[in-house]
């Protein structure tokens, strides 16, 4: 029986090494590897570099293949993991594809289908290619990066910003007005001469829409205000605006459409209006809401969507190892360039050799239990392709 099993971005990687005592954090250099002792003497410490260097002076050479200075490089640095295929990996996608879902080490079966036959299975790949990437992982804390690739928490659904009611109401139609009447809203509220019951609202059709809308809106205005066409309406928005807030006028940049919101709250708070809105934008008493600056109405993508979910995981990356020019022969390699994760792919064969009855029932199981895909390796998305059997 011969089964044909496609499958891309196989890598494999570890992260620490004990028995040589070496951790990776954050993103590691060659000298992060050295595993120098932070208080070794800086005299020490380059001296241990040095011999390092001297060390590694054109270990790989230039007729390497990829795959071989992959190898060598994993075999210098027990931290970072170039592994092919083996025999323990195929065993565990064998059974995984007959339906078992322990570890193999958990296994005590002396009779177990696949472990009691591990002699008679074999394995080849073909179409093999392996290519370098950079790649980030996640780690637990932190918040959720730009691009807020989140689900908006339930408790969070009515932020006052990408909900329909009264702030978003009149917030909107001070961002779509035009120029000409935002001024005269802005004269008319710092005057107090405002009146709700006047006030054009805009047309927001959905009770709820999403943080990119938002975001969408907030970005062409703040776009048309830096326009050095627009400049003279910015100078007198920007001055009235601080003015009304702190009493003072500002020599830097700021963003209308953020001290637009920062306006209508002072101003909406005067009125006694909108309380319900002004606590969700404003919780427990804090005087900026989270993602824009307070000063001068900037935003922060990544603390924007905060708002809307707690504190989401993070990139990271696993680690890294910088390529340096005394570790190639010249031409050898491009050094200079950070090397990350080795990915693979290819077609894997799985050759299983064996009594009929034995075949018949892997075949069958396999069958019934119709995996689509599974992982290979770390993260390889795999799939089988074919089964040849007789």
């Amino acid at each position: 029986m011969k089964i044909y099993i496609q499958y891309d971005s196989k890598w494999s990687a570890r992260f620490n090494d004990k028995e040589n005592n070496l951790l990776f954090e954050g993103l590691p250099t060659l000298n992060k590897v050295i595993g120098i002792p932070d208080d070794t003497p800086d005299e020490e410490k380059q001296l241990a570099k040095e011999s390092l260097k001297k060390e590694l002076t054109g270990f790989i050479s230039g007729e390497s293949s990829y795959h071989d200075v992959m190898k060598k490089i994993a075999k210098k640095f027990p931290n970072y993991q170039f592994q092919s295929l083996e025999k323990t990996t195929i065993i565990g996608v064998l059974c995984r594809l007959i339906g078992e879902n322990r570890k193999i080490k958990n296994i005590f079966d002396e009779n177990h289908l696949i472990l009691s036959h591990i002699e008679k299975v074999n394995f080849s790949v073909l179409e093999q290619e392996n290519y370098n990437e950079l790649i980030t992982i996640f780690k637990p804390e932190g918040v959720v990066q730009n691009n807020g690739g989140a689900l908006i928490y339930q408790d969070k659904e009515d932020f006052p910003l990408i909900t329909k009611n009264i702030f978003s109401e009149i917030l909107y139609e001070l961002y779509t007005c035009g120029d000409e009447r935002l001024n005269d809203y802005i004269d008319s509220m710092i005057n107090h001469t405002f009146s709700l019951d006047n006030f054009s609202k805009t047309n927001i059709k959905k009770q709820k829409f999403s943080p990119e809308s938002f975001l969408k809106i907030f970005s062409e205005i703040d776009s048309f205000y830096q326009d050095k066409n627009n400049q003279d309406n910015y100078l007198k928005l920007k001055d009235k605006i601080f003015m009304y807030l702190h009493q003072t006028k500002e020599t830097k940049t700021i963003s209308i459409p953020g001290v637009l919101i920062y306006f209508l709250i002072k101003i909406l708070k005067s009125y006694n209006v909108a309380e319900k809105e002004i606590s969700l934008l404003l919780p427990n008493g804090k005087t900026n809401i989270k993602g824009f600056a307070e000063l001068r109405g900037g935003i922060t993508i990544r603390d924007f969507y905060g708002n809307f979910a707690p504190n989401k995981k993070s990139w990271q990356m696993p680690y890294m190892i910088k390529t340096d020019a005394t570790m190639f022969e010249k031409g050898a390699f491009n050094f200079g360039n950070n090397l990350g994760i080795n990915k693979e792919s290819g077609l894997l064969v799985i050759e299983l050799d064996g009594e009929k009855d034995w075949l018949d029932e892997i075949y069958e199981r396999i069958r019934a239990n119709a995996v689509a895909t599974f992982y290979l390796g770390k993260k390889g998305l795999a799939f089988v392709e074919r089964i040849e059997y007789e």
